[in-house]
């Protein structure tokens, strides 16, 4: 476990607690509809830039949309635009 998760979960250097979810952030895009919007993913994208990208690949009337974002657990949004 990492450093930080044994921290919060030890007393003394005794571990009495275990983490039963974790979640981690990441951007995944599809190359073809960058590349078809005339984009290239920097190595450190903002958030502008991710909606700026969307924008560019969404195709509503081919019901192609260019962002989905996670909600809440479990729950996603097919438009980031919206």
């Amino acid at each position: 476990m990492t450093s930080m998760i044994c921290c919060r979960r030890s007393v003394d250097g005794e571990l009495y607690a275990a983490p039963f979810y974790g979640e981690s952030s990441m951007v995944m895009y599809r190359t073809d509809l960058m590349d078809k919007a005339g984009l290239e993913m920097p190595d450190a994208p903002t958030w502008d830039f991710i909606a700026q990208a969307a924008r560019a690949m969404t195709d509503k009337d081919n019901e192609v949309y260019g962002g989905l974002s996670r909600v809440r657990q479990g729950r996603t949004r097919s438009n980031l635009l919206d």
